[in-house]
Protein backbone atom coordinates (compact mmCIF):
# COMPACT_ATOMS: atom_id res chain seq x y z
CA UNK A 1 0.00 0.00 0.00
CA UNK A 2 1.05 3.37 -0.97
CA UNK A 3 1.57 5.75 2.03
CA UNK A 4 -0.49 9.05 1.66
CA UNK A 5 1.49 12.06 0.76
CA UNK A 6 2.45 14.70 3.47
CA UNK A 7 0.52 17.67 3.64
CA UNK A 8 1.49 21.22 1.98
CA UNK A 9 3.05 23.57 4.91
CA UNK A 10 4.01 27.11 4.95
CA UNK A 11 7.48 26.41 5.72
CA UNK A 12 7.68 24.21 3.28
CA UNK A 13 6.69 26.15 0.24
CA UNK A 14 8.83 29.04 1.86
CA UNK A 15 11.74 26.66 1.95
CA UNK A 16 10.83 25.45 -1.35
CA UNK A 17 10.23 28.61 -2.94
CA UNK A 18 13.71 29.95 -1.72
CA UNK A 19 15.59 27.32 -2.92
CA UNK A 20 14.25 27.61 -6.37
CA UNK A 21 15.03 31.69 -6.11
CA UNK A 22 18.48 31.00 -5.18
CA UNK A 23 19.18 28.35 -7.76
CA UNK A 24 18.08 30.71 -10.16
CA UNK A 25 18.98 33.67 -9.55
CA UNK A 26 22.42 33.98 -11.08
CA UNK A 27 20.27 32.63 -14.53
CA UNK A 28 19.12 36.62 -14.40
CA UNK A 29 22.17 38.10 -14.78
CA UNK A 30 22.21 37.14 -18.30
CA UNK A 31 19.15 38.78 -18.99
CA UNK A 32 19.86 42.27 -21.03
CA UNK A 33 19.68 45.33 -18.58
CA UNK A 34 19.48 42.95 -15.02
CA UNK A 35 22.35 44.95 -13.92
CA UNK A 36 20.24 48.01 -14.47
CA UNK A 37 17.41 46.98 -13.09
CA UNK A 38 19.48 45.98 -9.96
CA UNK A 39 21.08 49.17 -9.38
CA UNK A 40 17.89 50.91 -9.57
CA UNK A 41 16.07 48.68 -6.92
CA UNK A 42 19.43 48.95 -4.54
CA UNK A 43 19.35 52.68 -5.18
CA UNK A 44 15.89 52.43 -4.07
CA UNK A 45 15.76 50.02 -1.10
CA UNK A 46 19.58 51.00 0.24
CA UNK A 47 18.72 53.78 2.51
CA UNK A 48 16.35 51.49 4.05
CA UNK A 49 17.93 48.57 4.67
CA UNK A 50 20.87 50.72 6.38
CA UNK A 51 17.93 52.02 8.69
CA UNK A 52 17.14 48.91 9.83
CA UNK A 53 20.45 47.58 9.94
CA UNK A 54 21.42 50.59 12.02
CA UNK A 55 18.60 49.78 14.75
CA UNK A 56 20.04 46.12 15.42
CA UNK A 57 23.64 46.42 14.79
CA UNK A 58 23.70 48.36 18.50
CA UNK A 59 22.20 45.15 20.04
CA UNK A 60 24.16 42.74 17.78
CA UNK A 61 26.92 44.39 18.64
CA UNK A 62 26.38 44.13 22.92
CA UNK A 63 25.33 40.33 22.73
CA UNK A 64 28.41 40.00 20.84
CA UNK A 65 30.49 41.48 23.44
CA UNK A 66 28.82 39.50 26.40
CA UNK A 67 29.26 36.41 24.27
CA UNK A 68 33.02 36.88 23.35
CA UNK A 69 35.10 35.89 26.64
CA UNK A 70 33.16 32.52 27.05
CA UNK A 71 33.88 32.05 22.98
CA UNK A 72 37.35 32.47 23.36
CA UNK A 73 37.67 30.43 26.97
CA UNK A 74 35.84 27.60 24.30
CA UNK A 75 38.07 27.87 21.77
CA UNK A 76 41.44 27.86 24.00
CA UNK A 77 39.89 24.71 25.68
CA UNK A 78 39.61 22.84 22.38
CA UNK A 79 42.81 24.05 20.58
CA UNK A 80 45.23 22.38 21.75
CA UNK A 81 43.31 18.71 20.93
CA UNK A 82 42.91 19.48 17.21
CA UNK A 83 46.66 20.94 17.27
CA UNK A 84 47.92 17.73 18.29
CA UNK A 85 45.75 15.31 16.22
CA UNK A 86 46.51 17.37 13.02
CA UNK A 87 50.03 17.02 13.83
CA UNK A 88 49.71 13.39 14.07
CA UNK A 89 48.24 12.96 11.11
CA UNK A 90 50.77 15.22 9.20
CA UNK A 91 53.13 12.93 10.77
CA UNK A 92 51.21 9.80 9.62
CA UNK A 93 51.05 11.01 5.91
CA UNK A 94 54.66 11.91 5.98
CA UNK A 95 55.71 8.34 7.33
CA UNK A 96 53.14 7.02 4.72
CA UNK A 97 55.01 9.18 1.85
CA UNK A 98 58.57 7.82 2.77
CA UNK A 99 57.79 4.69 2.35
CA UNK A 100 56.86 4.82 -0.96
CA UNK A 101 58.93 6.64 -2.82
CA UNK A 102 57.98 8.31 -6.11
CA UNK A 103 60.45 7.08 -8.71
CA UNK A 104 62.03 9.52 -10.76
CA UNK A 105 61.48 9.98 -14.53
Amino acid sequence: MVPAPRSFTRSTGLLVGGAGFASAAPLLFFVPGAEERLAAQAAKWGPRWNRGFARVTPVVERHAAKLEPRMQKGVKRVEPPFKKAALMVDRNIKRVVAKFPIPKQ
